[in-house]
């Protein structure tokens, strides 16, 4: 039966427990001002990337889950140089587990994501914004962008094998380059018409 067929699949392997990522370079209470624009650059080969601007916050932080054996301690670095947060995922083996990571800060100053497969999505997020999801293999995935923040600084969003979602204020402007290459491509505004 189909459902046999979903749980053997699904046998050997399994999700573990969220974990917190040490961030290089960043002590709670050192960043000035309180709560500056981070620029956040994500490399993930194989994983899902999530980005949310939270407010309420007062540094960054990063957060990874190994859907697989290796522990997602051993695999995922972060460092904070500057006003530039860098989350990288070091992949052993081209069959090794995929790895979520997310990503929290308390402003945005830019995204950039790469990846070769697994969804990204950014919430909140303003600064330019590219996200490069590509694979010879066309494995790719989905892209979702949905801010109230205001862009201003252009957006590209590029997937091999997926769709692209982009929802964004009325006021944002500069050029939004949107890219599906086996999926659709989607641009919104929630108020109004884009400039």
């Amino acid at each position: 039966s189909i459902a046999a067929v979903g749980r053997a699949s699904l046998a050997g392997c399994h999700a573990s427990e969220a974990r917190q990522v040490t961030i290089a370079g960043y002590d709670v209470g050192t960043l000035s001002p309180a709560r500056p624009q981070i620029a956040v650059e994500v490399i993930n080969p194989a994983g899902s990337v999530i980005v949310r601007v939270d407010e309420t916050i007062d540094g960054p932080r990063v957060q990874a889950r190994t859907r697989g054996k290796l522990p997602a301690a051993e695999r995922v670095s972060a460092s904070l140089t500057g006003s530039t947060l860098t989350a990288r995922v070091q992949t052993p083996a081209p069959d090794a587990d995929l790895v979520d990571v997310t990503v929290w800060v308390p402003n945005s100053g830019g995204v950039r994501v790469e990846s070769s497969g697994g969804s990204v999505r950014l919430f909140d997020v303003r600064g330019a914004v590219s996200v490069d999801i590509s694979s010879a293999s066309g494995l790719g995935g989905d892209i979702q962008l949905r801010t109230r923040r205001v862009l201003d600084e252009g957006v590209r969003l590029s997937t091999t094998g997926g769709s692209v979602r982009a929802v964004m204020p009325a006021r944002s402007i500069g050029r939004v380059e949107l890219s599906a290459s086996s999926g659709n491509a989607y641009l919104r505004s929630d108020f109004g018409e884009l400039v």
